[in-house]
This record gives structure tokens, C-alpha cells and sequence, in this order.
């Protein structure tokens, strides 16, 4: 196994993303979770029309929602935080920046791959598991689940931005990743 906080040798910084104090990210991230979330409002407005109209079930589905969107937050992050694990054989750091939730392994230089995996994992293991439950017979469930992806996909944005980033690196670019941000290492020409 690779010591993970080792740069190997060769490596420069290439480029370095801060979404705690590039302000032109953080309203373009914003806008784009905006843009991310539009295909589900009509099916969000059903949902939220269906349970307004139920007569006892009020107050558990929005009850459910509340807490769901809560819990997602933290097994999203605890999912980043079980492949940074997984790649670094450390503890995770878990922090709360007053706008967003982090996990990360500060210090630690992850491949690409590596890198992608932890980037994507969240979205794709939440969002099936949603998608499944989007099929459900049951109309309030199927609606709380579409809810759920919507909220869950477009809360994503942020690791879509920085997988997008990373799509553009050769496959033996390094990450290090500090939490808030993310330096990309290319090997010197």
C-alpha cells in the first residue's frame, strides 16, 4: 500500500478549487443546484399537493421529509467519508461550514480514481436507492422518494463540479483534498 500523504515525486499543483472563499463558485454551484432541481418540481409540487389534500397523513410525511432530508445530509457525507477511509486507511475528518457539511482526509493525496470514487459514490448509491423507491406502488412513498432524488441530485452539484474538473486531468493526476477544497497535482513535463 502507498503512503497516501506522500506526494509522489514529480508532482506540481496544477490548480486549486476553494468553495469557502471563491464567492463567484459558490453563487455559480447555487444557481446550478437550482438548475439541477427543475425537472423534479412538478413531481415535488404532486407530492406536496397529495399530502396537503390526505386527511391524516400530514404531518408524518412532511414529519418524514424534514427528518429524511436531515439524514441524508449525513449518510451523503458518511458515504464520502467510508471511500476516503477505504483509500487512506485514516481517520475521516467530518466538519460543518456554515453552509455546507465535509468529509475529507486532509493531507491525503488520492489518485484520480480514487479521487472520482469518492466524489461519486454518494450520488450514485443514494440516488438509486431513491430511484427504486420512486417506483413505489404507494403514491405518498413513490412521492417522497421522488422528492428525495430531486433534493438529494441537485445537493450533489458541488461533487458533479469537481468530478467535471477532475474529467479534464490525465489519469495519473493526484487529489489532495483539504476539506473545503481541492489541489489537482499533474507530473511535471
Amino acid at each position: 500500500m502507498i503512503d497516501t500523504k506522500i506526494l509522489p515525486e514529480g508532482y506540481v499543483m496544477n490548480y486549486e478549487i476553494d468553495m469557502k472563499h471563491n464567492k463567484k463558485l459558490i453563487v455559480w454551484i447555487n444557481i446550478m443546484s437550482l438548475v439541477l432541481l427543475l425537472p423534479f418540481i412538478p413531481f415535488i409540487i404532486r407530492f406536496f399537493s397529495d399530502v396537503m389534500n390526505a386527511s391524516m397523513t400530514k404531518l408524518y410525511w412532511l414529519t418524514l421529509l424534514v427528518l429524511g432530508l436531515f439524514l441524508m445530509i449525513i449518510i451523503h457525507e458518511a458515504i464520502h467519508g467510508l471511500f476516503f477511509h477505504v483509500f487512506t486507511k485514516s481517520k475521516v475528518k467530518y466538519q460543518f461550514h456554515g453552509w455546507a457539511f465535509s468529509a475529507s482526509a486532509p493531507g491525503h493525496y488520492l489518485s484520480k480514481w480514487q479521487y472520482f470514487v469518492v466524489g461519486i459514490a454518494p450520488a450514485v448509491i443514494l440516488g438509486t436507492l431513491f430511484l427504486v423507491f420512486c417506483f413505489a406502488s404507494d403514491i405518498y412513498l413513490a412521492g417522497f422518494a421522488v422528492t428525495m432524488l430531486g433534493m438529494h441530485f441537485c445537493s450533489c452539484i458541488g461533487d458533479f463540479y469537481v468530478i467535471w474538473k477532475l474529467m479534464k486531468y490525465p489519469k495519473d493526476a493526484m487529489v489532495r483534498d483539504t476539506g473545503v477544497g481541492m489541489e489537482f497535482y499533474v507530473r511535471e513535463q
